[in-house]
């Protein structure tokens, strides 16, 4: 994967963040610890089980496009994967078994069953992994089923956030999370040091699809001294499309449910490249009192073709996303509190003679309109295992319709053996 294919589109755009991306990792001071948690931390057997559930004051959508069996989505941008629209009531947005084995020499291997927004229990990650040394420096490899490591807030869960909602960008650009068939190579350490990783993917998932490919490359530092620390990590991923559908559209073959049959039925070819920058830095100045912000930069191009299902029409896309994420936290012996703010720029330079009807039915019409969202999280760590948490959020997700949600969570967590 030759450095080149990142840098021969938009050269100059690129460029010009260098700036933001810098004054993002100047101003960060994270909310928790985001490193990488793919090995096993004991030697032999070990499991876990989480639990999370929320009760919500309204939903995402409205009654009409409840009504309508309407798929959620953003204007300016095609989605798929995993995003879906939050609901009113209670809902259990994750339960996950978590199973790994350490071998004498250094082989582990790992399997994690999980359900999240109420979809069936399933497989989400299996693989086999080796350590090894090399002049003093950890090694290892893994293979299989897995979600991607080319940024710590790709592998975040509703369990381990003080937020029950994804990130807003990743929701909308990645689907909610990078979750395929690969390989990973990483060095060093990811808590302490320099440390880097290589990944490679099937490419069967959102945002590639068909066997296309997926390829990402991260580099990090990560320190952890008495009062401060911090990790900074910066990434950049490619991925290819062939007949790329929505995945949450029944006619794909991959949706959870038979009646998402309004989400869009056409296909996408084309590549997407993206480049992104976390940041992450902490004080604690007392016991159990902390002060911390985590914040992240991304930046994506897409390029391709976009087609309906009968193949009749077509136009070119050409568009340009940027997602901005800052998080600051505070904590206090077993309360935490969170505020987090995040804002979308999505361009779009639609060619063809259907840009109109076509445009518009794939939802990439957006007619200027930028996703934003504020929330704020009070986190209260009753004991070992059992969390509460109570949630504002300020939804500018969608421009028709932006509700003031209110979110009483539930988190349990238990190491079994």
């Amino acid at each position: 994967m030759p450095a080149p294919f990142f840098l021969k589109t938009r050269t100059g755009l690129i460029s010009n963040q260098l700036g933001l991306l810098t004054s993002i990792c100047l101003i960060t001071t994270a909310s928790q610890t985001l490193a990488h948690e793919s090995q096993p931390d004991k030697s032999g057997l070990s499991s876990s089980l989480a639990l999370a559930a929320s009760s919500r004051s309204q939903n995402q959508l409205s009654d009409d496009d409840i009504a309508s069996k309407t798929v959620w989505q953003i204007p300016g941008v095609l989605m798929g994967g995993h995003a879906s629209a939050y609901e009113q009531g209670t809902s259990l947005d994750e339960m996950s078994l978590r199973i790994m084995y350490l071998a004498d020499g250094g082989s582990y291997g790992a399997i994690k069953l999980g359900s999240h927004d109420g979809s069936e229990l399933s497989l989400e990650n299996a693989y086999i992994g080796q350590q090894w040394q090399w002049h003093d420096i950890p090694l290892h490899a893994e293979a299989g089923e897995m979600f991607a490591f080319f940024s710590p807030h790709n592998h975040v869960h509703p369990s381990t956030e003080d937020f029950s909602l994804a990130p807003l960008g990743f929701t909308a650009l990645f689907g909610g999370h990078v979750q395929d068939s690969g390989l990973r190579i990483a060095a060093g350490d990811a808590d302490k040091g320099l440390s880097a990783g290589l990944e490679s993917y099937k490419g069967s998932a959102f945002p590639s699809a068909s066997s296309g490919g997926l390829h990402a490359v991260y580099l990090r530092h990560a320190h952890q001294g008495f009062n401060l620390d911090w990790q900074l990590q910066g990434w950049a991923l490619m991925a290819h499309a062939d007949n790329r559908q929505d995945d949450r559209s029944a006619s794909s073959g991959h949706s959870h449910s038979t009646s998402t049959t309004t989400a869009f039925d056409g296909y996408f070819d084309g590549d997407t490249q993206a480049i992104g920058l976390f940041a992450a830095t902490g004080w604690t100045f007392g016991y159990h009192r902390r002060l911390s912000l985590t914040a992240e930069y991304l930046q994506m191009q897409v390029d391709g073709d976009v087609r309906d299902a009968d193949g009749t029409q077509s136009i070119e896309m050409d568009s340009d996303y940027r997602s901005i994420l800052l998080e600051p936290r505070l904590v206090f012996g077993k309360h935490s509190l969170s505020l987090r703010y995040e804002t979308l720029s999505l361009t779009n330079r639609l060619t063809g003679s259907a840009v109109a009807s076509l445009g518009e039915e794939a939802g990439l019409i957006n007619n200027g309109h930028n996703p934003q969202r504020l929330s704020s999280a009070w986190n209260w760590q009753y004991n070992d295992k059992l969390r509460l948490r109570l949630e504002w959020m300020k939804d500018k997700a969608n421009p028709d319709r932006q509700p003031n949600l209110l979110t009483a969570g539930v988190v349990w967590q238990t190491t079994l053996m």
